[in-house]
């Protein structure tokens, strides 16, 4: 039976458009982020808890802090402040932890494969 293949490169369409908008624009909130990918047609936008989680365990991201923001509702809540990580941290980080690199945009992958092949791992 073969696997079902449904959304298996969304997070990583996710994750590289997010990347790359903290990268030339700085820190940004996760709705910040989400309202990009919203505005830029990201194709299945993830809600914002959801990408929340996908930032969290992305090794491409940093939790800086939290902030707090007024939602449309006129509540107050906490809402986290995210950096991207530079290139050559994520390699370093993702060869010492041995990270799963099917996982990552392509970018990525080819950074750190090259680095693997350079230090014979």
């Amino acid at each position: 039976m073969a696997k079902k293949r449904g959304g298996r490169g969304t997070n990583r369409r996710v994750l590289s458009a997010a990347y790359f908008y903290l990268e030339r624009y700085g820190n940004k909130t996760t709705t910040q982020i989400h309202e990009y990918l919203i505005r830029k047609e990201q194709r299945n936008t993830p809600n914002k808890n959801r990408l929340g989680q996908i930032l969290s365990r992305s090794p491409l991201f940093d939790k800086v802090g939290m902030v707090n923001q007024n939602t449309v509702a006129g509540n107050n809540g906490l809402i986290c402040l995210w950096e991207a990580r530079p290139l050559k941290d994520i390699v370093e980080r993702a060869l010492v932890t041995k990270i799963r690199t099917d996982k990552l945009p392509v970018y990525f992958r080819k950074a750190i494969n090259e680095a693997r092949k350079e230090r014979g791992l």
